[in-house]
């Protein structure tokens, strides 16, 4: 399978659907339930303590914590992992609306109105559900993944691929031609 070879496959938590008589409220609760449910305690990924997909990350020791889940439930589980107390910050000016971060070393959690929404990985922190990792050979990528550069992006060196999922993970390449980072979800990019 080369060098991209599939680290473990994560398994998309569905969020609960708002039908009738449903409130934001049930299905926040239902979101938290179903992330601290699908423990990633077997999860390996060599040295990564995230594995990072298209629909949220999970923990090598943790739960899995799609897009939707609290952000205290994944701040405890963030703090329960032992990686570390994170730098906070926030932009009211994103284009999706106001957010706030909480990086972890080269991981960025970004939240939006409560709820993790995105996460961008940097310096070799984490590694996708496929493999990939910053710091790797674009080149590699795009032999071994359906991976092109964004065409009219007004970011340099902005990628994407797609997943073993089959939705698209996007990030950024360095001059040398590497891989510089990931993002997947939500961000605050100034385009």
């Amino acid at each position: 399978m080369g060098r991209f070879a599939l680290f473990v496959p994560l398994a998309a938590l569905a969020l609960a659907g708002c039908g009738e008589g449903a409130t934001e409220g049930d299905a926040l609760e239902a979101a938290n339930e179903a992330a601290l449910a699908t423990p990633a305690a077997n999860a390996t990924a060599g040295d990564a303590a995230a594995i990072l997909s298209t629909s949220g990350i999970a923990l090598a020791d943790g739960p899995d914590l799609s897009f939707g889940a609290s952000r205290p439930l994944v701040m405890e589980a963030m703090a329960d992992a032992g990686l570390g107390d994170p730098q906070l910050s926030n932009n009211a000016e994103c284009g999706a609306g106001p957010m706030e971060f909480a990086a972890f070393g080269g991981l960025t959690l970004n939240f939006q109105d409560g709820q993790l929404v995105g996460w961008m990985a940097r310096d070799g922190a984490g590694v996708t559900t496929d493999g990939i990792r910053p710091g790797a050979s674009f080149a590699d990528l795009a032999r071994e993944r359906s991976a092109a550069m964004v065409e009219d992006s007004t970011l340099g060196g902005e990628f994407s691929y797609r997943a073993a999922d089959g939705s698209d993970i996007y990030g950024f390449v360095d001059e040398a031609g590497d891989i510089d980072s990931l993002y997947a979800g939500t961000t605050c990019f100034f385009r």
